[in-house]
């Protein structure tokens, strides 16, 4: 079964519960990150040498395996994956791209923004 877990400092998992060892105070499994990150940067036009600022969106990609998770005292909520959660972790898991609507929910809920600009 696959579920969701939140740590007290907000970060988000999505795990498959049948590959769960406890290591001492440390949670090892089967993992993905919930994750989207927009960076924005300042790149140039090779054609004029103008600046611009360029946009790129990362999401959650990768796959970790029987790696520690986090803490046992860092779990705030521990719950059944949900469908979209779900189709997400098996994505990721078997190396499948993300749909339009995965990456519109990763940006919705998950989003953070880096900026390089500076």
């Amino acid at each position: 079964m696959l579920k969701h877990l939140i740590t007290d400092q907000g970060t988000e998992f999505v795990y498959d519960n049948k590959t769960v060892a406890e290591n001492g105070t440390i949670l090892t499994a089967n993992f993905i990150l919930l994750r989207a990150e927009k960076v924005i940067r300042l790149a140039t036009k090779k054609s004029n040498g103008e600046q611009y600022e360029a946009v790129d969106y990362q999401y959650s990609s990768q796959f970790f395996r029987h790696l520690q998770m986090c803490h046992l005292s860092d779990i705030k909520n521990d719950t059944e994956a949900d469908d979209t959660l779900i189709d997400l972790y098996e994505r990721i898991s078997t190396g499948k791209s993300l749909s339009k609507e995965l990456r519109q929910m990763l940006r919705n809920k998950y989003l953070k923004i880096i900026d390089l600009r500076n």
